[in-house]
């Protein structure tokens, strides 16, 4: 989740969230963030090594639509960036802004 938005009565509310997906390279995607260690892919409560493309994002309302209680009771959250990957998020932020990407 990027960012989260609530409308001024507070009557609905939504976030954009970045995509993430496990089908990548660190090669073809140098300005993106990539968990792919088993310690911080435990730490973020992720399955598998995960790309997430940060220039693909999407806002999304926060309801049951897209958001809800998954068959094993979790949800709809089932994970965050662990302090490692916030640090890693930071510097490829850095070099994104410094080569104008």
């Amino acid at each position: 989740m990027r960012s989260v938005f609530l409308s001024k009565d507070q009557s609905w509310g939504a976030v954009e969230v970045t995509y993430g997906t496990s089908r990548y390279s660190p090669r073809e995607k140098p300005f993106d963030l990539h968990v792919y260690s088993a310690m911080e892919m435990d730490d973020c409560g992720l399955p598998q090594a995960t790309c997430f493309i940060l220039d693909k994002t999407i806002k999304l309302l926060w309801g049951p639509d897209y958001f809800c209680k998954r068959e094993d009771g979790t949800g709809p959250i089932i994970g965050h960036l662990s302090p490692s990957s916030l640090m890693q998020l930071e510097a490829v932020k850095v070099a994104r802004r410094r080569d104008g990407y």
